[in-house]
């Protein structure tokens, strides 16, 4: 296995993991502040991402699509605060699972009654289309580069605000951990499952690890997820962490 393909996989696993944490976010700091189970959250990404491929049909711009997309869900999101979600507040978790549950399976029909059962698909804009060249030799497809640097943007947005808000970054870590577990243990066939975002085939990472076997890839995401667990509790335990804590 040679440094380039280490590189390689450790930039997928970043982008990947970036992914979902840009998914699991919004889901976390909405149940951590707002005490609300919203699992229509989802949705609005859905409703996003196919406004996003019909506003690019229809203006051949991509970055018009993008703009087009962005305004629908979030007028989708003020029209879902007006109507339905602002009287579960005061519920309890059961009503808001009933209440949010029942607004996903009509985003469901609703999509599926516009755009169909089939995927829409949507090619990247020219400036994205490409790979850049990361090392002598070495190239990396532009939009997942784009997806990284978007994940960390958005990780150090929050960091900033979490941090100064008591006890919610506990409940943000234990939630958005579970949920990306959850992705990778048990809805991660082939890199797809229940999220949908079905990218490429589970790669061979040597010694003996074929990822395409499903008890292999339990295991070895097992125990990455124990290691960071490690690190995190001697991170933590050090002085440095000593320092974040204060």
């Amino acid at each position: 296995m040679t440094g380039i393909l280490v590189l390689e996989q450790a930039l997928n696993g970043l982008q990947f993991g970036l992914m979902l944490f840009l998914l699991a976010a919004g889901l976390t700091l909405v149940f951590g502040i707002m005490d609300m189970i919203n699992l229509a959250h989802g949705s609005l990404y859905m409703v996003g991402a196919y406004l996003v491929a019909a506003a690019t049909a229809a203006s051949g711009s991509f970055w018009i699509g993008l703009g087009a997309g962005i305004v629908g869900a979030a007028l989708f999101g003020v029209l879902l605060e007006l109507t339905v979600l602002r009287r579960l507040y005061t519920r309890d978790h059961l009503s808001q699972v009933l209440g949010t549950f029942a607004i996903l399976l009509m985003c469901n029909e609703a999509v599926r009654w516009i755009w169909g059962s089939q995927p829409v698909l949507l090619s990247a804009p020219d400036a994205l289309a490409g790979p850049v060249e990361l090392l002598p030799g070495f190239y990396y497809p532009a939009y997942r580069l784009l997806i990284i640097a978007v994940g960390l943007l958005v990780a150090l947005g929050l960091w900033g605000l979490i941090t100064r808000t008591r006890g919610v970054y506990f409940i943000m870590i234990t939630l958005a951990f579970a949920q990306m577990l959850y992705y990778l243990a048990v809805s991660g066939k082939a890199w797809g499952g229940d999220d949908g975002l079905n990218l490429t085939a589970r790669a061979t990472l040597g010694f003996g690890l074929d990822l395409s076997n499903e008890r292999t890839f339990y295991w070895t995401t097992l125990t990455l997820c124990a290691l960071a667990l490690l690190f995190i509790w001697r991170l933590l335990n050090a002085r440095f962490g000593h320092a974040l804590q204060a």
